[in-house]
């Protein structure tokens, strides 16, 4: 593994994702977030923990590369991009699921779905185009 390589993927990966989830869900899902202000926390309390969102986002990036490296030693952007899909489904599905156990609208449910497809693509191409051969 290239360190120099990952350190620098992972890094705008962090970036990306910190401010691709800020735009969708600090701006274009908050009126529906506001739709069920009963199962959020305060605004207050969830501007308390940037901090803690930023850990999970670096933990997020990280280990989305370190996975990226190990199946695709060549790196590349298409390599980059299937790899997001395949995981971006996954996230989707297990974003979509929590329908089942939140009071949270359908149009919500699959908003996360095709949030997270999108955002594992988009990170797949970040990372395939910085960690390649």
């Amino acid at each position: 593994m290239n360190l120099k390589r990952f350190i620098g993927a992972t890094v705008v990966l962090v970036v990306f994702l910190y401010f691709y989830e800020w735009l969708i869900h600090g701006v274009l899902l908050m009126n529906t977030y506001n739709e069920t202000p009963n199962l959020w926390r305060p605004m207050q309390q969830m501007q308390s923990m940037m901090s803690l969102s930023l850990l999970f986002r670096v933990l997020m990036g990280g280990w989305f590369t370190y996975i990226f490296t190990k199946f695709h030693k060549d790196g590349g952007v298409e390599n980059g991009l299937r790899f997001g899909c395949y995981l971006g489904i996954f996230a989707g599905i297990m974003a979509a699921s929590t329908f089942m156990w939140l009071p949270i609208s359908a149009k919500l449910a699959w908003a996360w779905f095709i949030n997270n497809i999108v955002q594992f693509v988009a990170g797949g191409a970040i990372i395939g185009s910085i960690y390649r051969k």
